[in-house]
């Protein structure tokens, strides 16, 4: 019993490390492209530093986190199909609890808002990579862990 539960913590530690880095490279990058003048212009390295700190902390990491749970559910030998609805449903709920609504509601401005379109439009990208994530697992499960060979039976043995 106690030896499952090292291994959950440690396949719990390895999702949420991976999930985090990748969400993490891909928010960094598109900052670096577009963040530039954020907040009507240039920031200084302290702001820069907390605005980006922040939303890597309090925002990607707690959603990296929920991911890491979240795949253990795929691991039950039960119906896939219902387990693969509650994944996906739960995930959007982290989703849009760290990624749409603290991420955006962070660092507002004294006065800003932000629209009920926005946060529909923040939505979008889990409904894009939610597919394709598993479609690019499922590939890579299928090149690099082949599929036990059995011991051939006949059938008139």
């Amino acid at each position: 019993m106690k030896e499952s539960a090292i291994q959950f913590v440690k396949k719990v530690v390895f999702t949420t490390t991976l999930a985090f880095f990748l969400i993490s490279f891909v928010y960094i990058g598109t900052f670096a492209l577009i963040g530039k003048n954020m907040h009507g212009g240039l920031q200084s390295f302290f702001q820069f530093f907390s605005y980006v700190f922040g939303k890597l902390y309090l925002c990607i990491f707690p959603f990296s986190l929920c991911l890491g749970f979240l795949n253990r559910l795929m691991e039950k030998k039960s119906n896939r199909a219902v387990l693969r609805v509650i994944h996906f449903l739960l995930g959007f709920v982290a989703y849009f609890i760290f990624m749409d609504l603290l991420f955006n509601y962070l660092y507002l401005m004294e006065g800003e808002t932000v629209a009920f379109r926005q946060i529909l439009l923040h939505t979008l990208p889990y409904f894009v990579f939610y597919p394709i994530t598993l479609w690019i697992t499922a590939l890579g499960r299928a090149i690099f862990l082949p599929k036990e060979k059995k011991e051939f039976k006949s059938i008139l043995d």
